[in-house]
């Protein structure tokens, strides 16, 4: 019904200022069973121009999609050769966590952050590991990773891998890393 939820698009979900999901915000899964939106920005009250040179205050997706396009011409600009894979991870791994499990069917990973995601392109540094049960050694999958720059924020989150692995795309800093899984 979408063409955001199709496989090869990169799908944008509205929040308003409070970061609450508009309730015109499609929500996945995809047809295919896959994760829409990937993130969310502001979509609503969005101040937008007009045929004639006016100006006015609109509500939508199409409002929100326009600050994903940005960001991604924010990240070739750092990086002229960036991929469009690469953008995807760098976009989703450094938004702004809402709520709990993410990535989720109204939120996707979260609200983008433009600054957050030039800066992890522009000042590359990963931390990656590897979640194991304590006593048999063997991989955690879906265990949460979340990295908490010194000051508590949350600057990065993503889920472990079948091997238990993850990696998350920082920019230059201090970070704790927490990890949980359920069980």
């Amino acid at each position: 019904s979408s063409p955001a939820s199709l496989p090869e698009a990169f799908a944008v979900g509205a929040v308003d200022q409070f970061d609450e999901v508009a309730t015109f915000s499609s929500r996945g899964p995809s047809p295919w069973g896959e994760i829409r939106p990937h993130v969310v920005a502001p979509g609503v009250h969005v101040r937008s121009s007009m045929p004639g040179g006016a100006y006015t205050t609109m509500n939508g997706t199409s409002m929100a999609a326009p600050h994903i396009s940005g960001v991604a011409a924010l990240l070739h600009s750092v990086s002229p050769t960036v991929s469009i894979t690469r953008s995807t991870y760098v976009i989703t791994s450094t938004a702004v966590q809402l709520g709990e499990d993410l990535p989720n069917n109204d939120v996707g990973w979260g609200r983008v952050d433009a600054f957050a995601a030039v800066n992890a392109l522009a000042r590359p540094g990963f931390i990656a590991g590897t979640v194991r049960e304590v006593e048999t050694k063997s991989p955690i999958r879906d265990a949460r990773a979340v990295a908490l720059a010194h000051g508590g924020q949350a600057s990065g989150d993503t889920t472990t891998d079948a091997d238990g692995c993850f990696s998350l795309a920082l920019s230059l800093g201090m970070y704790d890393v927490k990890v949980s899984a359920f069980g």
